[in-house]
């Protein structure tokens, strides 16, 4: 059976927040080790399905590209670890060094490039949680999941991005300049969540904005797969919208953003 659907951006983060949280690694980690999942908009609706419950899923980004400028979030809530069972309010530099290659570190992407590798962007100077955490990750072989749309996916090399990005490097942004840092871990998009959730093939059809992003699918597969499919995406139609909150540039106190303390010139 084949079936052509929409998904809003809201709703594709959904989709993929549910087939990582159906991951085998995941329901392993959550039971019995850690499973971390860092800041970010898409990983708020992942937190959302791991503790099956809303929560302030708006404060639980930090960068953000809007309409006139790339800003901060306005008002934050902390991270949250899951450790046999247990929800607790831990940083990343925290738990970091509680991790082995049993556990999942969950750190979302910005940019997918045309070999399919993600990347996010920098706006701390360090690094962020990137800087505080790759290194680490990598050492003790923690199992690092990357979701991501792939609304996301840009035709462009990411090496040529990280050579040519970079707070210093850049003369003007609109907003606060960034880097950006590759991520190699396991790439988890709309795609492998219909894979993973009911064993369909996906394949993107188109993207517009003109209502918002959305994005198109072509799913196919078994009969009773496909309508299974169909069945989760209108339980989750009507996804409600986020309203971001950036920082005020007026009262931000970022020393590297150009439009910090004055008004914004558009």
């Amino acid at each position: 059976m084949r079936a052509e659907i929409v998904l809003s951006g809201e709703e594709a983060k959904r989709i993929i927040a549910k087939g990582i949280v159906a991951l085998e690694e995941v329901k392993r980690a959550k039971e019995d080790g850690i499973v971390f999942v860092s800041r970010g908009s898409t990983n708020a609706y992942i937190l959302e399905e791991l503790l099956g419950e809303e929560i302030e899923k708006e404060k639980y980004a930090v960068g953000m590209i809007l309409r006139d400028r790339l800003c901060l979030n306005r008002e934050m809530i902390g991270e949250v670890a899951i450790i046999k069972g247990e929800v607790i309010k831990m940083s990343a530099d925290e738990v970091i060094e509680k991790m082995d290659s049993d556990d999942v570190f969950i750190k979302g992407a910005s940019v997918i490039d045309r070999n399919f590798i993600p990347g996010v962007l920098l706006a701390n100077e360090r690094g962020g949680v990137v800087g505080k955490t790759l290194g680490s990750i990598y050492a003790r072989g923690v199992n690092l999941i990357i979701p991501a749309s792939v609304m996301k996916f840009l035709p462009v090399e990411l090496r040529d991005l990280v050579r040519d990005s970079g707070i210093t490097r850049v003369e003007y942004s609109t907003g606060i300049p960034v880097g950006i840092s590759p991520l190699y871990g396991r790439l988890f998009t709309e795609i492998d969540a219909f894979e993973v959730l009911f064993g369909v093939r996906t394949f993107p059809l188109g993207f517009s904005d003109l209502d918002g992003a959305c994005i198109a699918f072509l799913l196919e597969g078994e009969d009773g797969d496909v309508r299974r499919a169909i069945d989760l995406i209108r339980e989750i139609k009507g996804e409600k919208k986020m309203e971001w909150r950036s920082k005020e540039c007026k009262s931000c106190n970022e020393k590297t953003c150009f439009w910090t303390g004055g008004e914004r010139p558009y």
